[in-house]
């Protein structure tokens, strides 16, 4: 069923059940023109809301990824000989998840996803001025170049206690 016809539908329908509620149980005399404006004004939330919810029914606001988008576990292998754990990485509004790795040299955002703009984000820990924890489980590792970025992890203490151990 189209929107439109949806939210008609259900502006009728909750606009009826509103005036009959009324007439039933208030005894409302309706020449008073503010209690028909608020119900008409209830009526047009509650259908829009109803005429919302059915289009978007079955949609989700994540996409699932088919089995190809996603990159090869050999990659993903040879990164496990390094110390890490699963994160999100924070960037221009979105969150990419992913697993944030402890290098010998560098500290390596590796996101799940093989996508052109998903690609590993390498920080040099010469080049991080400053780590601290955030708010809820979040990191943020300052670099030279005022750059920052912004990590949630698990135990952030202590991501953080390691990288300044690497950092000097």
């Amino acid at each position: 069923m189209p929107v439109f016809l949806t939210f008609i539908i259900s502006w009728i329908v909750s606009l009826v059940l509103i005036f009959l509620s009324e007439i039933s149980l208030l005894q409302h005399d309706f020449s008073d023109g503010t209690v028909l404006c608020r119900d008409v004004l209830i009526s047009w939330i509650i259908a829009l809301v109803f005429a919302i919810g059915r289009a978007v029914k079955g949609r989700t606001a994540f996409q699932l990824l088919p089995e190809s988008e996603f990159r090869s576990t050999s990659a993903d292998e040879s990164y496990k000989q390094y110390p890490g754990g699963p994160a999100n990485r924070f960037n221009a509004g979105t969150a990419d998840e992913g697993h944030l790795y402890l290098f010998p040299d560098s500290l390596v955002f590796h996101p799940h996803t093989k996508a052109a703009h998903r690609a590993d984000v390498t920080i040099k820990y010469s080049n991080i001025a400053d780590v601290k924890p955030s708010i809820l489980n979040s990191i943020i590792v300052n670099t030279r170049d005022e750059k920052s970025h912004r990590f949630a992890v698990d135990n952030k203490h202590q991501w953080v206690s390691d990288i300044k151990a690497r950092i000097g």
